[in-house]
């Protein structure tokens, strides 16, 4: 038996309650891509919450709730028409 085939035969025979471990491992043991290597390189970002941040974070779920939307096609109009004029 080859050794993919172990290993799906060795899966198969998990508990469903190993399987999520079992996915971390695996997923910690594929190549990454740079964005992700660098995301996976980064700090936690532990600084508390400022209260102007919080503020601003719920003015722009409420402009969501609002209606108060830019698509993002329609955004890349806008800028594209300000950076070709006429």
């Amino acid at each position: 038996m080859e050794t993919r085939e172990r290993i799906h035969q060795l899966v198969d025979e998990l508990p469903e309650t190993d399987l999520d471990e079992v996915a971390s491992l695996l997923e910690s043991r594929r190549p990454l891509d740079p964005l992700s290597r660098a995301l996976a390189a980064a700090l936690a970002d532990d600084e508390a919450e400022a209260k102007d941040e919080a503020e601003a974070i719920e003015q722009a779920y409420a402009d969501v709730r609002q209606g108060r939307l830019v698509s993002h096609e329609d955004l890349l109009r806008r800028l594209s028409s300000l950076a070709n004029p006429g």
